[in-house]
């Protein structure tokens, strides 16, 4: 809203406008998408990989931004009433930077050996301790561990515990 209020202060004639093509546009394009139903005909589970760019042509400030974007979807549906639902959504960014970087990872790299530098969180650094699980996916980081956080689905028998993006099934 801050962005909102500093946008029509500095470009009146954009109020009473909707605010959203003004400030930002989000495009996730729904990639090699693999969708398994299981068994018992009731549950379906589908991973994705999703590149995209979020754009602003019009910021508070009058400058214009692009960022690129790969995240990972994995969605658990079930099948009620006729038709298929979605019951969960595991959405795991991975890689956010600048469109204008001519090579993010070798300049994250640079940025992350430099002794100034904060480093990665601490998460991105090894696995948390077995008492506390701690997030189901850490962004990306050059020097994190990969991840398979959303792992393409496998055939099963019915949806449970073992077979979800999520741990969260009513019992």
């Amino acid at each position: 809203m801050e962005n909102w209020i500093e946008l029509i202060e500095r470009y009146p004639e954009a109020g009473g406008k909707d605010p959203r093509p003004l400030m930002e546009a989000s495009v996730h394009t729904l990639v090699t998408d693999i969708i398994e139903v299981a068994d018992d005909g009731m549950s379906a589970r589908a991973s994705f990989i999703t590149p995209g760019v979020i754009h602003s042509v019009l910021t508070a400030a009058g400058e214009k931004y692009c960022n690129v974007l790969w995240e990972r979807y994995g969605a658990d549906f079930v099948y009620e009433d006729g038709q298929w639902k979605y019951l969960h959504e595991h959405v795991c960014p991975d890689i956010l930077t600048r469109l204008d970087y001519l090579n993010w990872a070798a300049e994250d790299y640079a940025r992350l050996k430099d002794p100034n530098s904060q480093g990665p969180p601490p998460a991105t650094l090894g696995s948390p301790p077995v008492t506390d699980p701690g997030p189901m996916h850490t962004p990306y980081s050059v020097l994190s561990k990969p991840q398979n956080t959303v792992p393409w689905p496998e055939p099963y028998g019915t949806l449970d515990n073992d077979n979800t993006y999520t741990s969260l099934i009513d019992k």
